[in-house]
């Protein structure tokens, strides 16, 4: 069983290390074996008041741990350090720190001394270090660093104010909070700004970032801050250091022969004042150096503002050029003009391979999916859609379906005018819809004169099966599973069964299949553990057929997660899936729901809003986001999101569930209950949704609904299944952990999902050391 609580890479918190005493970029380059961990907790994982929860860090001086305040009810970063004769000095620092308020500043909520250790508690901040950023996205321009550079000024200068130093800026301190917040962290190497401290100067930092003075003995002063924010922009904009070594030695030999190495050498792209500003606080005297951060600060500003009004001249004329370059189109789904009144699965799938096949094509941009189905129901103005979806025009179409024949007009309207630019119909059997299909985005992309002169020219649209009967039941199979709240789980399994007994070599089947059946184990329609074995059969199928199937390696992941609870592989597999389909967005949402249970909240986010950039639009997408926010405790922004699914779609199943649990956790359970009430209708009675009303009621004190319901679940088992975390929620709802832990001990001999282990429904098991017994029998490593 893999580590499932271990800290993604990708993850940063308050503090990525205490061995801010250390000269290296952070513990994570000291080899375990080589790192010092003092036991500085005391017994029960508890420091004074503090519950701590998770180890983020430790170096030789310390350890950092994520910790739970019970008295505010919030997360912390808790800092634990040995007093060993400095505990005056920590403390009386952390009480200065205390005092800076300022948004790009980490806030210091205390700092006590307790059994020998003493201890600075500041808030838990999710996002990525720079560090991580510019891993991710490559070197930043010259607009993105100095609007870094700007937060970062700001929060050094409110650090000088109170009457410190930090003397360890770096990537590694500064984060980029999931919102956008620039914070700066890690205070451990800072000091309080005396004559003590000037009289004795002592070396701590980062040698790759420390100012020359420094190598020469000489004391840290505001200036020797000022040239590590120089150092620090230079790496953002090269990824290098204007003065490298691989060891101490060696960069103050460097600095002793005054070797720097010029940003202008490397970087002959950049605006000569943000280079000049870099440059000044570079400068090898201190006494060149700007004098203060608020000057650096203030000279940043003014080439922003300028880079701006150069940006305004040219902006317009940028977006003609780019219009003219990059021709760009909607595919709105198709109209159903015939007898047959059940073809809106054929008519929205025709719809998602041309828009596929077209985002395929390279200098060709293609609207969202989701964007342009939203649309074509809320309006009706060709020219208003390509206004609103930004796109040159619009490709739009009717089907007709008589028999074996398959009528397709399709026509693309142009944004300017209105009118049509080309039109045209294909009369086939449906045996040929493959072949109609590929002309149609051919005839899109000519009009377009989109070139694909320097390219093979490939068939635009994947045929998966040659089948036709086979690809109608594909079709109806995934429109149904869209609906999959909604009971359309049995009905999409019928159909993609079909469609594998039409064509057995049929991947994109198989995934289907896989995908129906691990939704009815996620959702208990079937037994779990049965369900997951079938989805793993059909899974299995899948990859042999197309081993590079985005689809199957989702699938995959889905049942790692939730089936086997090996988290390593799930996580490699959900990547494996972006890395086939980039434009694939359920395995970032299902991905995004796993680095919670990682702990790594504020990639979670990240990676869901990813996907909400992709299809803007999508209630599936939207509310996968809203769970992730749920599972990660930001209730007010998963309702939001939960809004914005249901101002699509009103009826949306997934999001009105959630935003109930997002109720109940807001105290606000009356509405839970008309939510949960509700679900329980559309659903049709099921199961699930009982259990999660059944919890609601309970935590209201509805004795007499509560027992109402556990009957009625009883006497739906001798029919369906119902499984055993309905009546888990409903007693911790009631606070009966004994027969709560009873309950979720059965749900888990027949292999319910992790999510009902970590759901915050249940906090209240979650507190009790059953929990985390049970969690390490079913064999997570608990930190």
């Amino acid at each position: 069983m893999s580590d499932n609580n271990r800290t993604s890479p990708s993850s940063a918190t308050t503090a990525d290390k205490t061995g801010d005493f250390a000269p290296v970029e952070s513990t994570s380059d000291i080899p375990s074996e080589q790192r010092a961990t003092p036991q500085l907790l005391p017994a029960m994982g508890r420091w004074g008041a503090l519950e701590c929860r998770r180890r983020i860090a430790g170096g030789s001086f310390g350890e950092v741990y994520l910790a739970w305040d019970p008295a505010l009810e919030r997360e912390v970063a808790l800092k634990v350090l040995p007093a060993a004769g400095r505990s005056h000095t920590v403390i009386q620092e952390g009480r200065l720190l205390a005092r800076v308020r300022h948004p790009n500043v980490v806030t210091v909520y205390g700092i006590d001394e307790h059994e020998g250790t003493v201890a600075l508690w500041m808030e838990w901040v999710e996002g990525l270090t720079l560090t991580q950023v510019l891993t991710a996205r490559g070197l930043l321009g010259g607009h993105e660093a100095s609007l870094i550079g700007i937060d970062v000024c700001r929060a050094v200068a409110a650090v000088h104010k109170a009457g410190l130093l930090h003397r360890d800026i770096k990537a590694q301190n500064v984060m980029l909070e999931a919102g956008g917040r620039i914070v700066l962290m890690d205070f451990g190497a800072g000091e309080i700004r005396s004559a003590a401290s000037l009289a004795e100067p002592h070396m701590i930092g980062t040698p790759l970032y420390l100012a020359p003075e420094l190598f020469a003995g000489h004391p840290a002063t505001i200036a020797s801050d000022i040239y590590s924010l120089g150092v620090l922009l230079y790496h953002l904009m090269t990824a290098r250091f204007p003065v490298e070594g691989g060891t101490y030695g060696a960069i103050a030999g460097l600095h002793a022969r005054q070797h720097k190495i010029a940003l202008s050498e490397r970087r002959s792209d950049l605006p000569p004042g943000l280079v000049r500003i870099v440059e000044d606080a570079l400068a090898r005297e201190p006494a060149r150096r700007y004098r203060s951060a608020e000057a650096m600060e203030k000279d940043l500003l003014s080439v922003l503002e300028m880079q701006n009004a150069q940006d305004e001249a040219v902006a317009h004329e940028t977006t003609t050029r780019r219009r003219r370059r990059i021709p760009s189109v909607a595919v709105l789904p198709f109209e159903n003009l015939g007898p047959d009144q059940d073809l809106e699965y054929f008519c929205n799938g025709l719809a998602e391979e041309l828009l596929t096949g077209l985002g395929k094509v390279p200098g060709l941009r293609v609207a969202s999916r989701t964007s342009s189905s939203h649309l074509s129901r809320t309006e009706t103005d060709i020219r208003n859609i390509c206004r609103l979806l930004d796109v040159d025009a619009v490709l739009e179409g009717t089907v007709r379906k008589a028999g074996e024949r398959v009528r397709i007009s399709a026509q693309l309207v142009s944004a300017e005018d209105g009118c049509h630019l080309w039109s045209e119909g294909y009369d086939r059997s449906t045996v040929d819809v493959f072949a109609a299909q590929d002309e149609i985005a051919r005839s899109v992309v000519d009009r377009l004169k989109v070139t694909l002169a320097e390219f093979p020219r490939p068939t635009l649209i994947r045929q998966h099966t040659q089948n036709p009967r086979a690809y109608e039941c594909y079709l109806k199979g995934r429109f149904y599973w869209t609906r999959r709240f909604h009971g359309g789980l049995k009905a999409a399994l019928e159909q993609f069964q079909k469609a594998i007994e039409e064509d057995a070599g049929y991947a994109m089947a198989y995934a289907g299949l896989a995908d129906a059946y691990t939704f009815m184990g996620i959702y208990s329609v079937q037994r779990p553990r049965t369900a997951f074995a079938s989805a793993s059969a059909a899974v299995e199928r899948a990859l042999a057929i197309d081993p590079d199937l985005a689809e199957a390696h989702t699938s995959l992941a889905s049942i790692r997660l939730h089936n086997d609870w090996d988290w390593v592989e799930a996580e490699r597999e959900f990547r494996r899936a972006v890395e086939l389909d980039p434009m694939q967005t359920l395995p970032r949402i299902y991905r995004s729901w796993l680095m919670v249970l990682q702990g790594d909240q504020g990639g979670a986010v990240i990676e869901a809003r990813k996907a909400q950039e992709i299809e803007p639009l999508s209630p599936l997408v939207n509310t996968g986001a809203a769970h992730a926010l749920f599972l990660a405790r930001r209730y007010d922004q998963a309702v939001a999101e939960c809004e914005k699914s249901l101002e699509v779609d009103p009826n949306f199943i997934f999001a009105i569930h959630v935003m109930g649990m997002c109720r109940a956790q807001q105290s606000r359970l009356t509405e839970a209950i008309e939510i949960g009430e509700r679900t329980v209708s559309m659903s049709a009675r099921a199961p699930f949704y009982l259990g999660v009303l059944g919890h609601y009621y309970a935590r209201n004190g509805a004795s007499d609904k509560v027992h109402d319901i556990l009957e009625e679940l009883a006497g739906l088992a001798p029919t369906r299944y119902v499984p055993p975390h309905c009546q888990a929620y409903i007693y911790a709802g009631a606070n009966d952990l004994d027969r709560a832990f009873e309950w979720q001990a059965k749900a888990y001999d027949d292999g319910a999902s992790p999510f009902y282990y970590f759901s915050p429904l249940i906090e209240n098991l979650h507190a009790d050391p059953r929990h985390r017994a049970a969690l390490q029998r079913m064999g997570l490593r608990i930190n």
